[in-house]
């Protein structure tokens, strides 16, 4: 095992290296040039996995590969960058070989591109399988979309069922609502409930709501004039309809002017109406000022009445201009729902009609049911 290895010698016209004999036209520059055409396969192989840019028109995709093919082959892998997004199902041309459908594994199975499915810039890996004779996308991930749930509910097909699921009413698409929808949108109506404990409770309407808070309140705006009559007369021009089977607090401040007329009159008061009454108790003060006036009694002046009847809250008036003014507050107990009207009666015409002043007003607050005493607040 002494002496020297010799790894280079020469047997007539070959070459031997290591022991290896090579003919003497393979030289060292043959096999420069057969690696380096290796090398540049290589490099096509790289560039067409590196996201070819497409071409073509509409759902039709073209490439031309670097390595060039002469026919698909099972397992063939190209990656493409595309020039455009798809509107439907696509298909794939690489170098001429013919149009190949693409497909996405979607629920298990291949299934054709939907739009959109292949976006502009996007690359994509994609693997020729022979036996379906088309190009599947590698990894297949689809793009996120909201309309599995929030476009649902708003503005797909299911939108009206998925609202009245979940008691929105008539609501509007997010695209169609507008602010002053909005201010304008009743949201809860009477027939809506709510779920607690397995038991359905009522909600109270929008109206209820306001209606618990300020109560019932009409306020006249402008002066209204009336009529030189001797009938019933309106002091508003809209009547109010209580609910049946409640108690309520009122109150009626009212002020009349006239300028004409000196035909000696009184005026009475009074509720009409076709709602029935449990019992009222009323409590008022009158007062006028005229020239020869004469205040009525201090009972039907000041004090209190338990009828709805019409009240003579005044003695004579002869003068032509007469302003009076009262208050009239109680409690009311409907029966039977139906309309609350407060009137007036001039005892005689007096030659010029009187008019309800601007600011006028009759107000109404629900207490609770009638038939019991009504405690609000802590009482013992």
């Amino acid at each position: 095992m002494g002496g020297t290895l010799d790894y280079s010698t020469t047997a007539g016209s070959n070459t031997t290296v290591g022991g290896v004999s090579i003919a003497e036209g393979m030289q060292a520059g043959l096999v420069n040039n057969g690696m380096r055409a290796m090398m540049a396969d290589s490099r096509k192989w790289q560039l067409d996995w590196s996201g070819i840019v497409t071409a073509g028109a509409g759902n039709a995709y073209t490439i031309t590969s670097n390595q060039g093919i002469a026919a698909y082959a099972d397992g063939l892998r190209f990656s493409f960058k595309a020039d455009r997004n798809n509107t439907g199902a696509a298909t794939l041309n690489v170098d001429s070989r013919g149009a190949k459908a693409l497909r996405k594994v979607a629920g298990g199975a291949l299934a054709a591109v939907a739009a959109n499915d292949i976006v502009a810039e996007v690359a994509y890996d994609v693997v020729y399988d022979l036996s379906s004779d088309v190009f599947v996308i590698v990894g297949w991930t689809p793009l996120p979309t909201i309309s599995a749930f929030a476009e649902t509910l708003l503005d797909d097909a299911d939108a009206a069922a998925m609202r009245t699921t979940l008691v929105l009413g008539a609501m509007a698409t997010k695209a169609d609502v507008t602010t002053a929808e909005i201010a304008a949108a009743t949201l809860v109506t009477a027939a809506e409930t709510i779920r607690s404990n397995n038991n359905n409770t009522t909600l109270p309407t929008s109206a209820a709501v306001a209606q618990e808070a300020i109560g019932l309140f009409y306020v006249l705006n402008s002066t209204t004039a009336g009529a030189n009559v001797n009938t019933v007369q309106d002091f508003f021009p809209q009547d109010v309809t209580p609910e049946g089977s409640t108690q309520y607090v009122y109150e009626l401040v009212v002020a009349m002017v006239k300028t004409a007329g000196g035909t000696s009159h009184a005026i009475e008061t009074s509720f009409a109406g076709t709602a029935t009454l449990n019992y009222i108790l009323r409590n008022f003060y009158a007062s006028a000022i005229t020239a020869g006036a004469t205040v009525a009694a201090p009972l039907t002046t000041n004090g209190y009445k338990t009828s709805a009847a019409a009240e003579n809250m005044t003695g004579s008036f002869a003068g032509a201009t007469t302003s009076f003014w009262m208050r009239d507050t109680g409690i009311i107990s409907v029966n039977a729902s139906g309309t609350l009207i407060p009137q007036y009666r001039l005892t005689a015409a007096p030659g010029g009609a009187y008019s309800v002043v601007a600011g006028s007003y009759f107000r109404l607050r629900k207490l609770g049911a009638s038939g019991a005493d009504i405690a609000i607040g802590p009482w013992a």
